[in-house]
């Protein structure tokens, strides 16, 4: 399982590049895996958190030595990192409520941290040092995007573009105009598209109306 949460982890940061470079499929691919590390942190967090193979899960006997308090405090950790990298998403994608759902993973995070922590000082367990990795990694990256806006990264994300952001804030200006929304469709097409693959568009559009209504 954590062989699988690090292929996940450089998948993602392939993404957060791909999106950065406007190359198609880096949003689907960072929606994908963000959303595959969110049920990988909710259901095998016990599992990635403490040693246990991943052949032995049905074993009994493969739990013995972790303790209620690891087990307990690793589905919490988990469930804070499954919260925060929904809240992350939703950020990326614009989508509501993400600095909400961002908050309540730190705070899940940090919680299950603190208790880590006071059972680290006394025993001197390596379970807090696996975790302290995750927390600087994932707390970072939820501090970044509660530190900023979803029309931020949007902006940053096409700063190539600025007739696309434009014509896309004149669309959330007015989201019920035909006008505006044909006008941010074709700037995002042109975000992408060669001028000759516009030129054909263009055309094909025009031919299309002709067919609907000659």
């Amino acid at each position: 399982m954590k062989k699988l949460e690090i292929i996940f982890g450089s998948l993602l940061v392939i993404s957060f590049i791909l999106r950065l470079m406007l190359i198609p499929g880096g949003t689907f691919l960072s929606v994908v895996i963000l959303s595959l590390l969110s049920l990988l942190y909710l259901i095998f967090s016990f599992i990635i958190f403490n040693p246990v193979k991943s052949d032995n899960l049905l074993k009994q006997e493969s739990y013995s030595n972790i303790g209620r308090f690891k087990i307990i405090n690793s589905v919490v950790f988990g469930l804070g990192l499954s919260i925060l990298c929904i809240g992350i998403l939703y950020k990326l994608q614009g989508w509501p409520g993400p600095n909400n759902t961002i908050t309540i993973g730190l705070s899940l995070i940090m919680i299950s941290s603190l208790f880590a922590f006071v059972k680290h000082l006394k025993s001197k367990d390596s379970y807090f040092s696996g975790l302290l990795i995750r927390v600087f990694i994932f707390g970072l990256l939820g501090v970044v995007f509660m530190s900023v806006s979803s029309m931020d990264i949007f902006r940053f994300e096409y700063r190539s573009h600025p007739e696309y952001i434009q014509a896309f804030e004149n669309y959330l200006s007015d989201p019920n105009n035909e006008t505006l929304r044909e006008k941010m469709e074709y700037e995002y097409k042109r975000t992408y598209m060669s001028e000759e693959e516009i030129e054909f568009y263009l055309e094909f559009e025009k031919d299309e109306n002709q067919f609907y209504n000659p």
